[in-house]
């Protein structure tokens, strides 16, 4: 650190003496590889820098002032193969000379271009050359711009691509669809996910330093996997570099609204350096060891009269195995407030590049980056509401209130936490004419630790009673990816096999097989996940309402485990008039075993510490008495809260399997017309195998399902008891079938950069193991009950897009799309009322609503301002908006009980935004070596939960999330040749997140809302 700020001290009065001492010139001229004659027009990019120039009259550019160190340089003219160079030096203080040599069309350059250089290394200009040549609709962002915008992960730089954004600050979404119709790859392999929620892959686990692209494909294609509806996000990372590299950068961050403040915490040990629990936080035992002590209401009468040795023995015995049991759990669910500090990270590169001979290259990449970070708030506020049918002679047809005068309604929430993430990567690979091979590892681990706490204080004045809740949530995620790639260009047979006759009309060139096997581990260890809810009344903290006990304390240990097997065979030709196509076939086969295991264990009453006599500002939880403080005889025996089994929880041991075969092709009819097209045949079998996670069948076990009324046709839940394995698994999921998948797909180029793109296609989306699963989960006391839903269908999309672009030169783009979606059978969250439940008690659970349809406009701009103006030399804008309708139409006996409160036939689908805007204006000032860049985001109306009636006459309008925006600035300085200090403000307008209450009249209530705090952080790296 001392080098660091003597470098920074220093700074200023090097920069003026670096000009001559750390800059060059390129002087590049561009010639006919057949008549030697120079080509004007020319597009010459500096990959690296993505500086872009024109060649002139003579077929020359010049680029000044370049620094020292070796580049890339794309060069391509209209009626040319594109060639790209490698390995240019730039000296200090020299110029260097390279000419180019351009062929015509009718050569084969194009299948060297792309084995030669990586469509995934490519910096956004050259992305964007690539979207105009493709068939397929696709978006991209490369690692720079990832760079420049400061984010520090896949999840934070997914928000920079059209269309595109992050749900719950982990998932995608890809034009308003949510995780169910999005799949994530890396490198072109699907990843597996550990969640319990859902099956979509968790990208906050991928730091931006291990990223070299993120490439969005929009329109579904037979090489992609069946459930690409939305879109298939591909992370890159980064491959065999093209020279040495050594890379170290250290970074510090302060959250305005949390660092140095007080936040709450856990008492128990905190997170480790690298996020691991060390057994700290392991459970003692499984749920079914649980032993149920014997009664300890007994007199002392009939403990010395009416009991023999044996009976007093079996109950000392009994007693004193529950206070050891209930020993051995810790008090890790009790909470603090500590000061935060700020946040820290690191990172990592090395690799190198060996070129034994030419065209054969191999090599090494790895990186490592860590990461430590603080968030929260202290105001956050939460209500819940209903609406209640008015009465005859009210004017007002429906006001939003609370369900009763005593019950909770208005809280207060609080919220502390603490995340680490870390990562690693590690690719291997060897590239030549005759086989290219690719071996990557990557592992990476975040772990979180949130502390909540919300007080309903609404009826403490008039009325003294108050309700809490705190929880204590730690998480460990681990993702684990091996994947060997493997290409077999068919080298050995001619470069060209003319199929005409001589005439040039089909000319086959060599075949390419690819293969790839990997092998994938995703788990999610969530161990003492603590919630302790308390009420107080006149002067008493007690239990809970409703028989709820003051603490539950849940483990869940969630492993998914995947192979995929895929080989794809590709036959490349091209026609008359120069346009290259291919046809395509392979075989895709995907398994993925999960097992989950969820353990709750209850605390109930016993004879001593009931309740707490204190005031408001007192907490329970600090003391609240567990165990055995004295064991004896009655009148001797002191039993506090003791703990006890849970009644419902559920193991499973889920498969799924998908196996696919495709063939496609890509035929060029003339030299302004593509087309694409072909089929995917794609089978499914999702199934489980459920037993109690106390391995017994006993107390009040059950499972809940869906029954319907006969007298009014409403449905709702009610639990069935279970007395057997096979009366159990007559509740598992068991889903099998088989589907024909076409895509078709047409590029009409009527004028020279300017592309309209048709796409029809038929994909299909699954439900998740959890949706599948009929297990019980409540996240707190003031939350639904979640519940799977067996009977759950695969959805069926017809998927239509339109789109038209236009590149006025290298890095511009302008576009515009228009995509329409038909659902058959689309899934959404369902409430149900439960049999025999508590007031105010809802159940969600995923349903198939009959149908649904999703509609919108992409607009799309990046416009280098230097080329229209020189004094704007260096600045980039870029803007891209998304425009979204989208409706389910409800079940009948949905629509037959909420139509009464003015709801209509159709809603919007859950997680569906209004629109998403993002625009950006990035300021590259070479001769300084400074960046700056300005990134804003807003995100529409988002319906969060669908709305539903209670208890016959209690409805719970829709919640949604109000739109939200985001603003982050950049800064970045080179100085001393190596050197680069870096400046960044996230979230510069600090909004707040906000949902609301909403019914279709427009009548609206608070349902939450808080801020996130701005962020502000410095990072200086170094580069040899």
């Amino acid at each position: 650190m001392r080098c660091a700020a003597a470098a920074l001290a220093t700074a200023a009065a090097n920069l003026a003496a670096q000009d001559a001492d750390v800059f060059g010139t390129l002087r590049t001229q561009v010639v006919d590889a057949d008549w030697e004659a120079p080509l004007s027009g020319a597009s010459v990019t500096v990959v690296e820098l993505e500086r872009v120039m024109k060649s002139g009259e003579d077929g020359t550019v010049l680029f000044n002032e370049l620094p020292f160190g070796e580049y890339n340089l794309l060069v391509s003219a209209a009626g040319f193969e594109r060639q790209l160079m490698r390995g240019v030096v730039i000296n200090p203080g020299t110029v260097q000379q390279v000419v180019v040599r351009l062929a015509p069309v009718y050569t084969d350059m194009d299948e060297l271009v792309v084995r030669d250089f990586d469509v995934a290394s490519a910096g956004d200009t050259v992305l964007i050359e690539l979207k105009m040549e493709s068939t397929a609709s696709f978006d991209a962002v490369s690692a720079d711009t990832i760079s420049r915008a400061g984010a520090s992960d896949a999840a934070s730089a997914l928000k920079l691509v059209s269309g595109a954004t992050v749900q719950d600050g982990k998932y995608a979404v890809i034009r308003g669809l949510p995780d169910r119709y999005v799949n994530s790859q890396l490198n072109g392999v699907r990843l597996p996910s550990a969640d319990a929620d859902k099956r979509a892959v968790q990208l906050d686990q991928f730091p931006a330093a291990m990223i070299e692209s993120i490439r969005v494909t929009k329109t579904f294609m037979p090489d992609q996997q069946g459930d690409a509806t939305g879109g298939a996000v591909d992370i890159r990372l980064k491959r065999i570099p093209d020279k040495f590299i050594a890379k170290a950068s250290v970074s510090a961050s302060h959250n305005d609204q949390v660092t140095g403040e007080k936040m709450l915490a856990a008492r128990g040990p905190g997170l480790s350096y690298w996020g691991d629990d060390r057994g700290d936080r392991a459970r003692p035992f499984r749920v079914g060891a649980v032993e149920q002590p014997e009664n300890s209401n007994l007199s002392p009468y009939v403990w010395n009269r009416r009991m023999t040795e044996e009976d007093r023995q079996r109950y000392l015995d009994s007693w004193q195995m529950s206070a050891s049991q209930t020993a051995a759990f810790n008090d890790n669910y009790r909470i603090r407030y500590r000061e935060t500090e700020p946040g820290t990270s690191w990172n990592l590169t090395l690799g190198e590049v060996f070129e034994p001979i030419d065209d054969v290259r191999f090599g090494f990449l790895g990186n490592f980056s860590y990461k430590h970070d603080y968030a929260g708030y202290n105001d956050g506020v939460l209500n819940r509401y209903i609406v209640r049918k008015p009465d005859e002679d009210d004017e007002d047809k429906f006001t939003i209130e609370r369900r009763n005068d005593t019950g909770p309604a208005t809280y207060r929430v609080r919220e502390g936490q603490e995340s680490i993430l870390w990562g690693g990567a590690l690719t291997t690979g060897f590239e030549s004419p005759w086989l290219n091979i690719g071996l990557t590892y990557l592992r990476s681990q975040a772990t979180d630790e949130t502390v909540t706490m919300i007080e309903d204080r609404s009826q403490l004045e008039d009325n003294k009673n108050m309700w809490r809740q705190q929880s204590v949530h730690y998480s460990e995620r681990t993702t684990e990816t091996t994947l060997l790639e493997v290409e077999h260009p068919w080298f050995f047979l001619p470069e060209e096999m003319d199929v005409s006759l001589g005439r040039d009309w089909l000319i086959f060139l060599p075949p390419v097989t690819d293969w790839s096997i990997s092998r994938n581990m995703a788990s999610q260890y969530e161990p003492d996940r603590a919630l302790f809810t308390e009420s107080y009344n006149n002067g008493y903290w007690k239990p809970p309402t409703d028989n709820l006990p003051p603490l539950e304390r849940k483990w869940r240990d969630i492993e998914e485990n995947g192979r995929q097997y895929a080989v794809n065979q590709k036959i490349p030709f091209r026609i008359y008039s120069g346009d290259e196509g291919y046809l395509k076939g392979g075989y895709f086969e995907d398994q993925v075993r999960r097992s989950y295991q969820q353990d709750t264990f209850e605390y109930r009453e016993g004879n001593v510490g009931k309740a707490l006599e204190g005031d408001p500002d007192d907490m329970w939880s600090d003391e609240f008495i567990t165990g055995y403080p004295v064991l004896g005889p009655p009148g001797e025996l002191e039993q506090g809260w003791y703990i006890a089994a849970g009644d419902d929880d559920i193991d499973y041991n889920g498969q799924q399997d998908i196996r696919a075969w495709y063939w496609m092709a890509d035929v060029p009819l003339c030299s302004f017309l593509a087309v694409q097209g072909g089929i995917r045949v794609e089978s499914t079998e999702i199934n489980a195998r459920m037993k109690p996670s106390k391995e017994r069948y006993e107390g009040n076990f059950a499972v809940w399902s869906l029954k319907q009324n006969e007298e009014t046709g409403s449905k709702y839940l009610d639990g069935v008891a279970v007395e057997n394995d096979e009366e159990l698994n007559a509740h598992s999921p068991d889903l099998e079938r088989n589907d024909r998948l076409p895509a078709l797909g047409m590029r009409i180029t009527p004028l020279k950069n300017l592309n309209l793109r048709l796409n029809w296609s038929e994909t299909v989306a699954r439900p998740t193991f959890k949706e599948l699963m009929p297990v019980r989960f409540k996240e707190s006391a003031a939350a639904d009950t979640y519940l799977g839903n067996p009977d759950l269908e695969m959805s069926e999309i017809e998927n239509y897009d339109l789109r038209l672009e236009y590149m006025p030169s290298a890095g511009q783009l302008l576009s515009v799309s228009y995509f329409y979606k038909e659902l058959l059978n689309p899934i959404d969250l369902r409430a149900f009322s439960p049999g025999g439940g508590v007031e105010g008690e809802r159940f969600l659970m995923p349903y198939n609503y009959p149908e649904g349809e999703i509609s919108g406009w992409e607009f799309e701009a990046r416009q280098d301002i230097g080329q229209l103006w020189s004094y704007a030399k260096g600045l980039t804008l870029g803007f891209n908006s998304t425009l979204m309708e989208s409706e389910v139409v409800r079940p009948a006996d949905e629509f037959q009980q909420v139509q009464e409160f003015g709801a209509e036939r159709t809603r919007r689908m859950a997680g569906q935004p209004e629109y998403i805007l993002g625009t950006y204006a990035i300021y590259d000032i070479e001769d300084w070596g400074t960046s700056l860049g300005l990134f804003f985001n807003r995100r529409g109306d988002v319906l969060a939960v669908g709305d539903s009636v209670d208890n016959g006459d209690e409805y719970t309008p829709c919640i949604y999330e109000e739109p939200l925006e985001q603003l982050d600035f950049t800064f970045s300085q080179r100085f001393l040749k190596r050197w680069t200090v870096g400046f960044k403000i996230k979230n510069l307008l600090d909004p707040k997140v906000k949902r609301v209450y909403r019914m279709e009249d427009g009548n609206e209530a608070l349902r939450s809302s808080y801020r996130r705090g701005r962020e502000y952080s410095i990072s200086l790296a170094c580069e040899w």
